[in-house]
């Protein structure tokens, strides 16, 4: 999956104009030209900020509606500055109050390293549209609308970070996106999915590591009950980066975003080797 340089032309809507809504529209064209859908048209109200949906840090953030590749509403939060541009994909199923909830601590954390953060709910994940009332087999489209919205703030750089189901889909969007992306991350990325979001969902990382080119940045801690040492190391070997980097954490840290927490509060050594990573996207 291609997109342009410039990403001119695609369907991007930071926040709907909920006049749309008032004046009883049924249909239309968007910004692009195409047909509005549902997903896309008479948006609800945006949500509060995160400090509000998910708790601490009380840090300054704005939330936002967003677009997918095919027009869904997707919801989404920004956080921070700089030219680099970090799209955190989050768990499954995620925190019950917001399933990006559970990266924000870390992006208001990178947001005083001069970090820019967009954390999104994928479809059919928070207040995220859910077309159908299904998810999509390949995510990317979501990934797509995340990036364009990064890249329309200022951010020239795009670096990936998943965490669990996060991370198999920025593999997985790694492997589809051209040009490819600054940088990914993956933490305690499953190697196989499966359908795990649905009947038709493909959530293969393995097989897409084939086609990953970007830098790459992994971690897994031995004992996760959900990916195996192994497995990781699997998916490591089968990337084509020519910068990638792999950390096996000690027993006990966790699964995904909980190995970010150091055991005695505050940010683990993993947390900082992942800044360092994402500020070397930078050069």
């Amino acid at each position: 999956m291609s997109r342009p340089a410039s990403l001119s032309g695609f369907p991007l809507m930071m926040l709907v104009a909920l006049a749309l809504a008032a004046a009883g529209c049924a249909g239309g064209e968007n910004e692009s030209g195409s047909p509005t859908t549902p997903a896309t048209l008479a948006a609800p109200k945006t949500p509060p900020p995160p400090a509000t949906r998910c708790g601490a840090p009380n840090a300054p953030a704005k939330s936002i509606w967003l677009q997918a590749a095919d027009g869904t509403r997707m919801d989404g939060a920004i956080v921070g500055d700089g030219t680099i541009g970090v799209l955190f994909l989050h768990e499954y199923p995620g925190p019950p109050n917001g399933a990006f909830c559970g990266w924000w601590p870390y992006a208001a954390w990178l947001a005083r390293h001069h970090v820019r953060s967009l954390l999104v709910n994928l479809r059919c994940f928070g207040e995220s549209a859910c077309p159908s009332g299904k998810h999509v087999a390949d995510p990317t489209g979501d990934v797509l609308g995340g990036i364009a919205t990064l890249e329309r703030l200022g951010a020239e750089r795009i670096v990936l970070v998943g965490a669990s189901l996060g991370g198999v889909v920025a593999i997985k969007a790694a492997a589809e996106i051209r040009p490819p992306v600054a940088a990914v991350v993956d933490l305690s990325g499953e190697l196989d999915l499966g359908n795990l979001l649905g009947g038709t969902s493909d959530l293969d990382a393995g097989s897409a590591a084939r086609n990953v080119v970007s830098p790459a940045l992994l971690a897994v801690a031995r004992g996760d009950r959900y990916t195996s040492v192994p497995e990781m190391k699997s998916i490591y070997r089968r990337l084509r980066s020519k910068r990638k980097r792999l950390i096996i954490e000690p027993a006990g840290l966790g699964h995904g975003w909980d190995m970010l927490t150091g055991t005695s509060g505050g940010w683990s050594p993993l947390a900082n080797q992942v800044l360092a990573f994402v500020r070397g996207a930078e050069r």
